[in-house]
């Protein structure tokens, strides 16, 4: 089993183990407040969205490899607490939803980390001090919430992929809890929520010594580098869930 299933199935062990009563004409699910609680297991949504997507998984620079890490209880937690604000809101839910949404929650965190290991290895590339940790970590954290986000958008635009399916009024509302960020850098991910506005950004991150050359002479070089991103899954990396 990958991470993210190994993950994903951890987040909805509790809701699958308690039998969660559904309406026999709908299939809806109903959760009980007391369920939602003990669900979380006591995570604080506010921690998360002043520390960042460190409270929910981290990146290891290189050694040999890279390492991606997940922290199950915190993205457990983390997930519950949003389907408690949405079903307070007066939101209903089915457990398609749930499964798509939980896979959503560690899609989103996972993806992040792997803009740190493309950075990582840019920085090898380009032997410059760019990477996690580099001089400029909040411009790094934003990029890594813009990448997240256009690779969870890039599912949604497949219908026949369990997010792809995720009916609007619940899908919105989610997208804009886990993406409310207030730490600094995270924070401004929007700033870079667009083609043009990322790919400038990874050349303002990245900083390679002839970048105003090769764009004066033609050269795509933020598309460029952006197109490699969709390469890290080829990279070899240990990935572990804490």
């Amino acid at each position: 089993m990958d991470i993210c299933k190994e993950a994903t199935s951890y987040i909805l062990k509790p809701a699958l183990d308690a039998r969660l009563a559904e309406d026999p004409e709908s299939g809806r699910i109903y959760l009980e407040p007391e369920q939602l609680e003990s669900f979380q297991g006591g995570f604080s949504l506010g921690e998360y969205r002043e520390s960042g997507e460190e409270c929910l998984g981290y990146y290891h620079p290189m050694s040999s490899p890279g390492t991606i890490a997940l922290y199950r209880d915190k993205l457990r937690g983390f997930f519950w607490s949003i389907i408690q604000q949405l079903e307070q809101a007066g939101h209903a839910f089915w457990l398609s939803d749930l499964e798509a949404l939980a896979h959503i929650t560690v899609f989103k965190t996972w993806t992040h980390e792997h803009f740190h290991l493309f950075c990582d290895i840019q920085s090898h590339i380009l032997r410059s001090a760019t990477g996690t940790g580099g001089p400029d970590h909040d411009l790094e954290e934003a990029l890594a919430v813009a990448h997240s986000n256009r690779q969870v958008m890039d599912e949604r635009r497949k219908w026949q992929t369990r997010t792809g399916r995720i009916h609007p009024s619940i899908f919105a509302p989610f997208m804009r809890f886990i993406y409310n960020y207030q730490a600094p850098g995270y924070a401004d991910w929007k700033l870079y929520d667009g083609d043009d506005l990322f790919a400038d950004g990874l050349i303002t991150l990245l900083a390679p010594e002839k970048a105003a050359w090769l764009e004066a002479n033609g050269v795509p070089l933020g598309r460029l580098l952006a197109v490699q991103l969709d390469q890290m899954l080829l990279v070899r990396k240990n990935e572990v869930l804490l």
